[in-house]
This record gives structure tokens, sequence and C-alpha cells, in this order.
């Protein structure tokens, strides 16, 4: 997977940001989403209760699995990955994540010249 634009906007994958936060794909969704129990508020309902643009974040996809079926996905901008990234801080999973080089390592093309 590689940074994709979209819209105009430079994206990179949900499951390529799960795999640089050490993370299952599912449980980025669950962050980005929320718990299907409505039991873990999800960042894109912190956001529309905040009325902040979702779409600025994270931009609903799909992809196809090993098996043919589509599975949901997201882009994710360089703000939607900031947040991800920090939000791993917060909960003290990923005490050695610097969000500064995760950002820039995967837009310094776009974004550090």
């Amino acid at each position: 997977m590689s940074n994709e634009i979209s819209n105009n906007v430079l994206t990179i994958d949900s499951r390529e940001v799960a795999e640089m936060l050490e993370k299952q794909h599912w449980m980025v969704l669950r962050d980005i989403e929320g718990s299907k129990d409505g039991k873990t508020k999800g960042i894109i309902d912190v956001l529309n209760d905040n009325k902040i643009v979702v779409v600025d974040f994270f931009i609903e996809s799909s992809y196809k699995d090993a098996k043919g079926e589509t599975r949901k996905s997201y882009l994710v901008t360089k703000k939607g990955c900031e947040v991800l990234a920090n939000k791993m801080k917060w909960n003290n999973n990923y005490n050695n994540l610097d969000c500064q080089k995760l950002i820039k390592k995967h837009f310094k093309n776009y974004y550090y010249k």
C-alpha cells in the first residue's frame, strides 16, 4: 500500500495505519467507529458531536480480502493519522510511538520538503 490522493487529499489506508501502530485492523476500525455495542465511542462520533468535518480525518473506503469479499477500510488523512497515533499515546498502549516521526515517514514527500 502506498500514499493515495483522494479528492486532492493525501491519505493512507487504515490497514497500513494498523500495521504502523502494531494493531490489528479491526482494532483501528473500532477506534475510528466505536464498538458495535456502543460501549466504546469512536473518533467519528466525537468529531460529529463537536461538529468537526469527519472527511478531514477519515474517508470511508473498502477493499477486497483474500477470499474476494469486500471489507470496510478508511482512507486516513494526515489529521486522522495524528489523532490515531496520539490516541495510542494517551492510552499508553504504545509508549515508543513518536507521532511526528510516523507522520513524517508516511507523508514526507508531500508535507516535509
